[in-house]
């Protein structure tokens, strides 16, 4: 390593009210900061980071109170100037898997790996979100372009912007046994129990309940209620 040394103005950010620490150990609080000006690289056939409270190695020994387990990559530049100059890049030669949801829940969440993972696959549990967020920088007040799953519907809003669907075969719209397809050949529309173009009202049926009396005389009726335009 490179110029390895203790940072003091990360151990002022991570470690408030700490010890002195060392070069190797723990300070009074248990952190344990490193820092090069240069590269730090940790390297190994298999490397695990892992965040979670640690348990004494004796069963009467409380645990000492810790924050929730966080791992953090974070990669910016020097405030002010440089502060948008960082990256982080993460790349498997198979696969890149990334999951979400309590390990104990084998049901429920996703597993923390997978050995048919080939390419990237992002998994949460059933009762999680999945959501893409894209502001706009030149007019910070509208809302943000959104792709967001939830237990109950995907949503896609394009706001301002164009929401493209685009093949050189088909595209397929199928809600339960009524589709729209679209394909070389034309469009075709099939709606069960039908299907409604600009319809100008709702049939009878949704206006009276059955068995109506008004229904017996279509005199009687008054006039559907006009379409919103």
């Amino acid at each position: 390593m490179n110029n390895l040394k203790e940072n003091p103005i990360l151990e002022d950010a991570f470690n408030p009210g700490g010890g002195s620490g060392g070069d190797m150990g723990n300070d009074d609080a248990g952190n344990q900061i490193k820092y090069a000006e240069a590269t730090y690289q940790i390297g190994g056939n298999q490397v695990v980071l892992l965040a979670r409270p640690t348990q004494h190695l004796e069963p009467s020994v409380p645990p000492k109170p810790t924050s929730p387990g966080h791992i953090m990559l974070l990669a910016g530049g020097v405030l002010p100037q440089d502060v948008a100059n960082g990256s982080v890049d993460i790349r498997g030669a198979k696969s890149v898997r990334i999951t979400s949801g309590p390990p104990a829940a084998p049901l429920l969440s996703p597993a923390t790996s997978s050995p048919g993972t080939n390419g990237v696959e992002i998994e949460v549990s059933k009762t999680q979100n999945i959501s893409l967020e894209r502001g706009d920088p030149a007019d910070p007040t509208q809302a943000s372009q959104l792709i967001a799953m939830t237990p109950g519907q995907i949503l896609i809003d394009a706001q301002k912007g164009s929401l493209v669907l685009s093949s050189l075969t088909s595209i397929h719209l199928v809600v339960g046994q009524s589709s729209i397809t679209i394909d070389t050949t034309g469009i075709t529309i099939i709606g069960k129990p039908l299907v409604q173009i600009n319809p100008v009202a709702p049939p009878l049926t949704y206006l009276y309940p059955p068995n109506d009396p008004m229904l017996e005389d279509p005199q009687s009726q008054p006039p559907p209620p006009p379409f919103p335009q």
